[in-house]
């Protein structure tokens, strides 16, 4: 028999109570078509990604990020984020939504500074945050009434780990002094999350930053990997997965909302950036809530 004991001092990183499992879920590339959540942000809750295998690019407040297997993603409260689909290596994942998270020093619903990389490596410690997101999903998955209350503390466990394997990569931050590109980027980014329920153009933003509108596609695509034309529709696609899934709007409504007055044309584009329509979209995510 070995033994372990618990160290009777250790720090308590939470204030205000335990955080509070909202969902989790998991993809398997053999699971068929995945139909990727496309660029949104949560008002409430804090969402980590895991990469259980594979590797591919994901955008976090704009920015793309190389992940691997054994990467967590942090998408913070009110933080966009965004799978790119088309650079995705057989990817696997398992993600989880928790709210009530009150970390010390930190806003309701984050994990880590904003000034912070999103990209955590768990290392070591790979085999552990499998087990505890496999665990809160096979819970949540199972016929078995009651597991509410193990999964939130499963949840706890998981932020709580989370927290001393950032502290342990306290290096990945951003830091540094932005270039002039990447704060112009930064003020188109800002223009279109601002306004892309409303009819914009290049021109427009052109106009109002004070740049060409070639310069500005090419300084805003290095950045993102999109142009701003294409960033917009994908806030506005993610806006309207987000309603869709949390809401019982009608979609005519929601594709008004979004900056659609054409239905068909909204479900064109939702069925090209998520592979179904907006309708199919909404039954398959009612299954899974």
């Amino acid at each position: 028999m070995i033994q372990c004991f618990m160290d009777e001092k250790y720090e308590d990183h939470f204030e205000n109570g335990l955080p509070k499992l909202l969902s989790a879920s998991k993809t398997e590339p053999e699971f068929g078509v995945h139909h990727p959540r496309v660029m949104h942000s949560h008002s409430d809750f804090i969402e980590f990604y895991f990469v259980r295998n594979g590797s591919g690019v994901y955008i976090v407040d704009g920015k793309r990020y190389p992940i691997k297997k054994g990467d967590i993603v942090v998408c913070n409260c009110g933080v966009l984020h965004d799978e790119d689909a088309t650079n995705s290596e057989e990817i696997s994942s398992y993600s989880c939504a928790i709210g009530r998270l009150k970390l010390k020093g930190l806003p309701d619903n984050c994990a880590i500074p904003a000034d912070s990389s999103p990209i955590i490596p768990t290392n070591e410690l790979y085999d552990s945050f499998h087990s505890l997101l496999n665990m809160m999903h096979t819970l949540l998955a199972s016929d078995v009434k009651g597991v509410e209350e193990t999964c939130h503390y499963l949840a706890a466990a998981f932020v709580a780990l989370f927290v001393q394997t950032w502290n342990a990569n306290r290096q990945h931050t951003a830091g540094g002094i932005k270039t002039g590109s990447e704060l112009l980027a930064a003020r188109i980014k800002q223009f279109i999350d601002t306004r892309y329920d409303e009819p914009i153009t290049l021109q427009m933003i052109a106009d109002a930053l004070g740049a060409s509108p070639y310069y500005l596609s090419h300084v805003f695509k290095d950045m993102t990997g999109y142009s701003p034309m294409q960033y917009a529709t994908r806030r506005r696609i993610g806006e309207a997965q987000s309603l869709l899934i949390y809401t019982s709007m009608p979609v005519t409504y929601i594709a008004a909302r979004v900056g659609y007055s054409n239905q068909s044309h909204f479900n064109s584009l939702f069925s090209k950036y998520v592979g179904m329509s907006p309708t199919q979209f909404r039954k398959e995510y009612a299954k899974k809530r």
